[in-house]
């Protein structure tokens, strides 16, 4: 094989006296043998980004190919594959060409898969609802990007319907789902917050000066005041309370109106006003009576 083209021979014709010539010759070596090319079936797995890329040792059977003088190239029909060539067998045709220019041909067939999910993350949102109403979302509002190279076949949420006993934080789940079944997932959070002020409940008192312990003063609660305050939502223990003004002293003697302020755990406020009626306390009583 190593002689394949033109030689350069030399002929030498001798007598029988020992007398001898020569002339030169050309012999040119053909090799007119094609390869044997024998070829294997393949899988190849998408990337990430939906590609995937065949090599020639992918589907060339080398042990079971053959050529007598060797193989120089060996070619591929097609080595790139994408999202069009997915969960089907690509025909593919490898040829063998030896040195001397002799081809030969055999197929395989390229089986391409998916495996790889969408492209999937998540974002955080603040909903707000009204009293006895709710708030439905879509997965799109807690989807902050999505994207599979061979397509989406759905995006789901695990919730949708939010009111007020969801009031707080809440953790969803998002689902994405391509053509192929792959399923990518993350998890956001839905912050439920409502807009409707609790409303204020307000009743009369009447306090005594010095019965907190200090005397000619008292002080009060606000929950002294308070006359039953409800939150829009029913979380009435979360309520915070305050009232203004809260110290009373001899000046305060009678009627005194205060405001009682209620806020519920989403800042929202409501007022009402009360009457706080200051009596003297029994000593005072005896006071004003030995002085009057």
């Amino acid at each position: 094989c190593v002689d394949t083209g033109v030689n350069l021979v030399t002929v030498t014709v001798t007598d029988d006296y020992n007398n001898s010539s020569t002339c030169d010759a050309n012999v040119t070596v053909l090799d007119k043998t094609p390869p044997i090319a024998a070829c294997m079936d393949a899988t190849l797995t998408l990337d990430s980004a939906g590609f995937a890329v065949l090599n020639v040792n992918d589907v060339w059977d080398a042990p079971n190919s053959s050529d007598n003088c060797g193989i120089e190239h060996a070619r591929l029909s097609q080595t790139i594959f994408d999202c069009s060539n997915k969960n089907q067998m690509n025909p593919v045709t490898l040829e063998l060409e030896d040195y001397s220019g002799n081809k030969s041909t055999c197929e395989a067939n390229v089986t391409v898969v998916d495996v790889f999910g969408p492209h999937l993350e998540c974002r955080d949102i603040t909903v707000f609802v009204e009293e006895g109403l709710a708030v439905e979302i879509s997965a799109e509002d807690v989807i902050d990007s999505v994207f599979d190279p061979c397509g989406l076949q759905d995006t789901i949420v695990s919730q949708t319907i939010f009111d007020c006993s969801h009031a707080g934080d809440n953790t969803v789940t998002v689902t994405a789902t391509d053509f192929t079944g792959n399923v990518s997932a993350c998890q956001a959070n839905v912050r439920v917050e409502y807009t409707t002020p609790p409303m204020a409940v307000c009743q009369d008192i009447t306090v005594v000066l010095g019965e907190d312990g200090v005397a000619g003063q008292v002080t009060i609660d606000p929950e002294e005041v308070d006359g039953g305050s409800e939150d829009a939502c029913g979380f009435d223990d979360m309520l915070d309370l305050s009232v203004s003004p809260n110290v009373f002293d001899c000046d305060n003697l009678g009627d005194n109106i205060v405001e009682l302020t209620v806020t519920d755990r989403f800042d929202n406020t409501s007022t009402c006003t009360a009457t706080v009626t200051v009596e003297p306390s029994e000593l005072d009583v005896l006071l004003d009576d030995v002085s009057g």
